[in-house]
Formats: C-alpha cells, structure tokens, sequence
C-alpha cells in the first residue's frame, strides 16, 4: 500500500498549506535501511507532521527540525518491531486496525471520516496513522505469543508485592511519568543521552510531556502516554526515587541514567498516604464497540450484548477477561487503579456512588459504543490495596513489558542498521 500511495503523498506534502522539505531537502531518498527494510525521507517527513498536529505544536522548522531524529528513531524501531513480529507469524486483522483507528478518533471527539479530514488538512494521510497503530498491534501480539506461554507468577511473588504495596501505603506516593531513551549497545551511550537532553529541552520549552512520550519513549508504557500511576519510594528504584523526591509537581527529573538507558520522569502529582480523604475506589472500564454513526440495529445488538455481559460476571478477573475477549484493543488495559471517586468524570460519578463491589455498573452510550465500570474495591478515606488477583496481573504485565524492552533491545543489537546523512 505505501508504493502505491506513494504518488499521492508526494502531491499532498508539497501541496499549499501542507508540510515542505526543509531547507530544500527532496522527499524522495532513503533516510535509512534496517536489514532489508528502509525508511524514506518521506517516511520521516509524515510521521513528523502526525505528531505536530497531534500535539497543536507550532509548525516551524525549528520544531520539525527538533523533532526528526526522534521519528527517526521509532521508525527504525517500528521496522524491527515489526520484523519481530513476523518471526512470530503475527499480523493485525484490518478490522482491528480500525477499531484502534475508530478509538482514536473517538478520543478527539470525531468519526474516523471527520479525523480523516483533518489530517488531510494537515497535511497528513491517515494511512500514516494506520502504519503506526498496525505495527503496535502486530508487536503486542508477537510478544504475547513468544512469552507469554512462560511466564508464571507464583504465590510468594504476590505475596512480596503485597508486604511492598502495604509498608508503603503510608510514605509519600507520586504520580508519575516516564519517557526511556533506550541504549542497546556501549557504543550508543552518547547519542542516546543527547537525544534524552534534546527531549528534556523540548518538554521545557512547553511540548506536552504525554505527546513526548506517547511518541518516542521506547518504553511499553509509551502506549499509554507513559503514564506510570501512583508510586511510593517502595516501589521505585533507587535512582529514581532520589531524582523524584526532590521535584516539585509539574517538573521533570533527568535524564536518569537506568539499565535500559536514558529516563525522564514526569511528576503530574504526589499526596502523602495518610492524607489521603474521602471515598476511593479501585475501578475496572469496558467498552462494547459499537460505530458512533452505526445503523440502529447494530446500536440496539451491542446494547443488547453489553446487557448480557452484566448478567454473567461476578468478579473483577472475569470482568477484566470478558473486557479483553469482547475487544483486546480498546480494552486492553480494563484496570484504571484507584482513584478518588471526586476526582472522576461528574458523568460518571453517579454510577460509581452507586455501584456495589463485583457488580457491574449500568451502560451507558459513549462515542466508541456502550461502557460498563465495576468497582472492585472500595474505602472511606485511607488507601485501598489491591487484592491478590489484581497484583498478579499487575506482575504478568511487568514481566511482559521487561520481556517486550529486552526483545526489542535483541532485534537491535543483532540488526543492520545503515542511517544517511
């Protein structure tokens, strides 16, 4: 598909309004070959148009300029992503791609046709997006299959998390971010800290932190804007912990040199545990998709559906598989972790206040399709620990985010990876 788009997006990128080469630079060329892959200037030039309309950024060519070595960078690992995938014979259905694609809109408020309208108008084909999300789904997938099979968390583990989560519900918790600069090999140690530095330079001088990281992190955590969720200093390493402390809500720490390389946390806010007031609960979400502008039928099927899932779960575990069978993509993390019940969307508050433990909220119509919560637990003031199906989770997903760092950390090593000038 991108050869045959080729010609379209060449007329699109240098039509009025729309993105142009820099300093005269032509689209046409390779900007860089991964084993038998390559990735073009025009690769680069797209995907750096996606993510300046993405995040209102101006757009100038200091900021494209800024902004290039880092869509560089993930395109690279893009292609080796999705090489890792094929070795795993895993490949999205193009129904999936669109859901993700529909999410996506949703999330902004559009209907994919709308979202494709405004990157047009940007400058920017949604066949761009499309690339991304596929490459995503693909490595998820990959990495689910070849690790998965092998990962088992045993009863003392959880119970170690457990004694971790409790002696620190007390200290000092933190919300935080995170955006990792990945180092492979010794010989990258500089570059990576230049380009963490450049990062660093980028968040300061007022680029969303979330946009950042959503964009270039190399982390797992980047699929979700790298948001991280409440720590404490029981939970964080030694070097980061020591970085964090001292930061006032709203700053960045780093880069922090880490064994998977260059690290910039984000504080987006911190609480002490035992000023911690008025209801929380530990809350579950899943959404069954169903089009904004679908025929009244199909509204009337997932309703319907959605109606039947409340019958038959009883628990958060089955609530959290019902959510990932019904659709891996917009449910793929069901668990929200706690929060203050004040500090949730006022349309949802009622729901929640009314809820019973294990038992599934009504649904209700959101741009995506029918959303259901179910809160798993609940406290009156204090901290709310989670119970031991939630921590084993919590464990399986770590294990396969490190395994996911240590893969991809693989796949560059042995690569050959040619970047022009």
């Amino acid at each position: 598909m991108r050869r045959s788009l080729f010609a379209l997006l060449v007329l699109l990128l240098t039509g009025p309004g729309l993105i142009a080469p820099a300093g005269g630079q032509s689209l046409i060329g390779i900007a860089a070959t991964v084993n038998d892959d390559v990735v073009t200037i025009l690769d680069i030039a797209t995907r750096t148009k996606l993510v300046i309309l993405a995040g209102g950024l101006p757009n100038t060519p200091q900021i494209e300029a800024q902004l290039r070595p880092h869509v560089l960078r993930i395109l690279i690992d893009e292609r080796l992503k999705i090489h890792g995938a094929a070795l795993e014979g895993t490949s999205p259905p193009e129904a999936v791609v669109e859901e993700r694609l529909t999410f996506v809109a949703g999330r902004n408020n559009m209907t994919v046709e709308q979202f494709e309208a405004m990157l047009y108008r940007g400058g920017v084909l949604i066949e761009t997006l499309r690339d991304q999300i596929r490459a995503e789904l693909a490595w998820n997938d990959a990495i689910s299959r070849r690790f998965s099979p092998d990962i088992r968390i045993t009863g003392p583990q959880i119970d170690d998390r457990l004694r971790r989560i409790e002696s620190g519900n007390n200290l000092t918790q933190y919300l935080a971010a995170e955006l990792l600069v990945a180092v492979s090999q010794p010989g990258q140690d500089s570059e990576a800290r230049a380009a963490a530095d450049n990062l660093l330079s980028l968040v300061r001088s007022g680029v969303p932190f979330s946009l950042l990281a959503q964009q270039f992190s190399q982390a797992p955590s980047a699929l979700n804007e790298g948001l991280l969720g409440w720590l404490n200093s029981a939970s964080l390493e030694s070097e980061i912990e020591s970085a964090v402390v001292g930061l006032a809500v709203g700053e960045v720490a780093g880069p922090i040199r880490t064994t998977s390389g260059y690290l910039l946390v984000f504080l987006m806010d911190k609480r002490e545990g035992d000023d911690i007031s008025g209801a929380q609960v530990q809350l579950a979400r899943m959404v069954v998709p169903v089009q904004p502008t679908a025929p009244a039928d199909d509204v009337a099927e997932a309703e319907g559906l959605a109606n039947s899932i409340r019958s038959q779960v009883t628990s958060c575990a089955e609530f959290e598989a019902f959510a990932r069978q019904m659709d891996p993509v917009l449910n793929a993390n069901p668990q929200l972790g706690l929060g203050l019940v004040s500090q949730l969307p006022p349309e949802i508050i009622p729901l929640i206040e009314a809820a019973e433990i294990n038992v599934p909220t009504p649904a209700h119509r959101v741009t995506q399709g029918f959303e259901i919560y179910m809160v798993c637990d609940r406290r009156e003031g204090g901290v709310v620990t989670p119970n031991r199906d939630q921590i084993q989770e919590r464990l399986r997903t770590e294990a396969l985010n490190e395994a996911s760092k240590t893969y991809l950390a693989e796949l560059r090593r042995s690569a050959i990876i040619q970047i022009r000038n």
